[in-house]
């Protein structure tokens, strides 16, 4: 195997190891945010580069045509293989998302019974701690409680909504919502919108 190849086997595996385990973080809690990961995009467009330098290899002079059709065939397929982990990726973080939505579930509870009791939402959902709950549930979304005279018009008749910030790379503006009467457009917020146990995440 050509020592080419062999270096950017090596560097396609640490690289998706890495992608994966970056956007499996949330499972166990952490890393909802995870700023620069775009730039793992370059790992398959490197490979796709080496595949072209490979082929270029195999028209060139006959010695070679064998290490250049390894050479492009197996970058090739490196890149490719990019298409099932980066879609392996996502299906990890969207599994931590579902799990935090079970982790709020009491959140949401003592939310609804502050405002049975005072006719309107916290501003914040520390002021639900000690009388509602012992502590705020831990391993969620860096979530804040929107709520006021204008949240009925920005959020589709909510009196309040819960909001995280889960960006997924520098320039990127996702978002995990809760709204109360789980009315959700298909798009919208800066994004179009994926529906994941009652709860929205917004695709910026």
């Amino acid at each position: 195997m050509p020592s080419q190849l062999k270096a950017l086997m090596i560097l396609n595996g640490l690289g998706a190891i890495l992608f994966l385990s970056i956007h499996a973080m949330c499972i166990l809690g952490f890393g909802w945010r995870i700023a620069g990961v775009e730039l793992f995009v370059l790992l398959p467009i490197v490979s796709l580069i080496a595949s072209a330098y490979g082929l270029a290899m195999f028209l060139s002079p006959r010695e070679s045509r064998i290490p250049g059709a390894k050479i492009a065939a197996g970058a090739a397929l490196m890149g490719v293989l990019w298409f099932p982990i980066i879609r392996g990726a996502f299906e990890l973080r969207r599994y931590g998302f579902e799990q935090a939505t079970v982790r709020a579930e009491t959140l949401i509870v003592a939310i609804e019974r502050y405002v049975r009791e005072h006719g309107s939402a916290p501003e914040s959902i520390d002021l639900l701690v000690p009388e509602y709950l012992p502590a705020i549930p831990d391993r969620l979304p860096p979530i804040g409680i929107i709520s006021g005279k204008d949240v009925r018009d920005d959020f589709g008749g909510n009196h309040w909504v819960l909001h995280a910030s889960v960006a997924t790379g520098f320039i990127n503006f996702d978002s995990f919502m809760y709204f109360p009467n789980g009315d959700y457009p298909d798009e919208g917020y800066g994004g179009w919108i994926e529906r994941i146990r009652g709860w929205a995440y917004v695709h910026e």
